[in-house]
């Protein structure tokens, strides 16, 4: 059915396998169906079980929403790795798979044209499909801080001149009026909104039946989940920070853009763009990637969720080589010191440039071009971002990753100071600082100290290192209060996302929640001392007091005095959690905490930590970083790093 997402709707889901290892803890014989069987507003899934009495028995295995309540993590990290005396150590490295099938990607529906008119100079004017859908990009950014931003009226102006007729071609972006597209959104949003629940429950099993038909993959006989299978729709280009880009069109992707990887033997997916086919058909199993498309000129891979055993074990071994480092950390101190002092130049900007990774976790830093934001990192400082102060204090202030700004002031080593001093001797502000040495320079040398090491592998163990320190400073008692763990926690974390520069922009509301927050506490806080005096002078304040509501709390004030004593109790636990709440929050306000636990703190210490002190790990780690990291779940309370 080529009008259809999913080829033949009505059909069971297309997953041919015998043997599904991990679909609960049942020897299956096969699958005969996934169907979905509407009774009383379930759904059921029936499989054929191998039975030894009876040949061939069709079983209810159990009742569920979608295939993803079914199918068990694959616990790759449980299984020995496979013995094959054929295989060379070289193709057991590069060889990541032996089968993979999937149903391809999913398109973003085709533009269905509105006929709302933009206004030129006051007046309505027409315009074709495609300049309508223009037109609609700019008018979901209307009133938003991005809609004014220069760079974005420039670019979009220009793209919007290209599909317009010949007399707009220099017409002013101020000349346009996008408002009637801006309500007419805004209508559309509201009118979602509104759906009734029968009609809310239809799209949610729409999405779930595409979920389940593109969301799932077969490699090596596992099912695994899917990331990104929905193809990046048309748009403006947002970018990050003072991206030269931004407010530029991403045209819609076709099939004959998109490369897709599936095993030899494996059915390629049905293509469900009506007139278009795939650009090509590849099998390349040293590639844990099953589709790529370009969006301008940026390669957009899909991938296997991050919950997948390639990405567990890409995880699980960057870790591991970071705990390696740690193990050399002081030897490949010594060399690179040695070169601070080398009277070769070019050795001299590699240890400095080592030392500053090491010690500042500074990325390496590769070359930019035009079209990108002028971000740098060590290799590319230049010498207007680096000033000097007395008693070997530096200040870097640059541009980092994301457009982030990253601001220190630091003491370092005498003599590295004295090569910085040298470094910038004679050069002008635009000039590098490390002109002798670039990042393919500095990664080669920092592979000949230790197999496989990069600035990452630094950060990584920095990151990790500086954690595992900050939790073993203070020791729990389990029957301390949650919140001051959690909080003590939340503070070491902190140091890594400063130490990382791990910053985040602060939200638009953020003042708004906060000022509820603080006029909460002092409500609860007000309502805590009342009712002190109310249990204290008990029998004088039973007429004193008297139940009320207000817009943050609900005051009570029990006849009964021991009810009275046991909520005062629990009055103050829940004060001093919202105390510690508020403070945790505008302690964090600018550092992003999820970044650090996402990509750089090895997930062990904390999943240690947790059950070492009696914490929730899930007061700690979101759902979606549980999800990632499902072999550090089952790290014992002794791990350390």
């Amino acid at each position: 059915n080529p009008q259809s997402p999913i080829p033949n709707p009505q059909s069971p889901i297309p997953i041919r396998i015998l043997n599904y290892p991990n679909i609960l803890n049942f020897k299956i014989l096969f699958i005969f169906n996934i169907k979905y069987l509407t009774r009383n507003n379930s759904k059921t899934i029936y499989l054929k079980m191998k039975d030894s009495k009876k040949k061939n028995k069709v079983t209810k295995l159990l009742t569920t929403a979608s295939l993803n309540d079914v199918v068990q993590i694959n616990k790759w990290w449980e299984k020995p790795p496979e013995e094959d005396n054929d295989k060379s150590d070289e193709e057991e490295e590069t060889k990541k798979w032996k089968h993979m099938e999937h149903n391809g990607v999913l398109f973003p529906a085709e533009y269905e044209p509105h006929n709302v008119k933009i206004k030129y100079k006051g007046e309505p004017i027409d315009l074709t499909p495609e300049q309508e859908e223009v037109a609609t990009f700019w008018g979901t950014v209307v009133g938003s801080d991005f809609a004014k931003r220069e760079i974005a009226i420039k670019n979009f102006t220009k793209e919007f001149r290209k599909v317009l007729p010949e007399k707009y071609k220099n017409a002013a972006f101020s000349d346009f009026d996008f408002t009637p597209i801006r309500e007419y959104l805004d209508k559309k949003k509201e009118k979602m909104k509104s759906k009734t629940p029968e009609e809310k429950k239809a799209d949610k099993e729409k999405r779930q039946k595409l979920m389940d038909y593109y969301g799932w993959a077969l490699v090596d006989g596992s099912c695994e989940k899917m990331a990104n299978f929905l193809v990046e729709p048309p748009g403006l280009f947002r970018g990050r920070g003072e991206q030269p880009l931004t407010g530029t069109i991403k045209k819609r992707i076709y099939a004959e853009d998109i490369t897709l990887n599936v095993g030899e033997d494996e059915p390629v997916p049905v293509c469900t763009q009506p007139g278009h086919s795939w650009g090509e058909i590849v099998s390349n199993n040293e590639g844990t990637w099953l589709a790529y498309y370009k969006v301008r000129k940026n390669t957009k891979y899909v991938f296997l969720n991050a919950s997948s055993k390639f990405k567990g074990m890409s995880d699980y071994k960057k870790y591991e080589k970071a705990r390696k480092l740690k193990n050399c950390i002081e030897k490949i101190r010594e060399d690179y010191n040695k070169k601070l002092v080398d009277k070769n130049m070019e050795n001299r900007q590699l240890g400095v440039a080592t030392y500053l990774i090491d010690k500042l976790a500074l990325r390496v830093g590769n070359e930019k071009g035009e079209d990108e934001a002028d971000t740098v990192g060590c290799c590319t400082l230049r010498v207007e971002h680096i000033t000097f102060q007395e008693d070997n204090t530096i200040t870097f202030d640059f541009l980092a990753k994301d457009s982030m700004r990253y601001l220190n002031t630091v003491k370092i080593e005498p003599i590295v100071y004295e090569n910085l001093k040298r470094f910038v001797k004679g050069k002008n502000p635009t000039d590098d600082l490390f002109d002798l040495i670039n990042a393919q320079k500095l990664n080669d040398y920092l592979k000949q100290l230790m197999d496989g090491l990069s600035a990452k592998v630094f950060r990584t163990y920095n990151a990790s290192f500086v954690l595992q320190q900050q939790l073993n400073k203070k020791n729990f008692d389990i029957n301390d209060d949650i919140n001051e763990k959690v909080n003590y926690y939340n503070s070491a974390n902190k140091d890594v996302a400063v130490m990382c520069n791990h910053q985040r922009t602060v939200p638009k509301n953020y003042n708004v929640k906060s000022e509820q927050m603080q006029k909460d506490l002092e409500e609860h806080q007000k309502y805590l001392e009342e009712l002190r005096d109310y249990v204290k002078n008990f029998k004088k304040s039973k007429n004193k007091y008297k139940d009320t509501k207000t817009d943050f709390v609900k005051k009570v004030f029990p006849q009964n005095k021991e009810k009275a004593e046991t909520l005062l109790k629990n009055l103050e636990e829940k004060v001093k959690k919202k105390s510690l709440k508020l403070k945790d929050r505008e302690d964090n306000k600018q550092v992003a905490l999820g970044t650090s636990k996402l990509n750089y703190m090895d997930p062990r210490i904390t999943v240690s930590w947790c059950k070492k002190n009696e914490v929730n790990i899930e007061k700690l780690f979101s759902k979606s970083t549980r999800d990632k990291f499902p072999w550090a779940m089952y790290t014992g309370p002794d791990y350390h790093f």
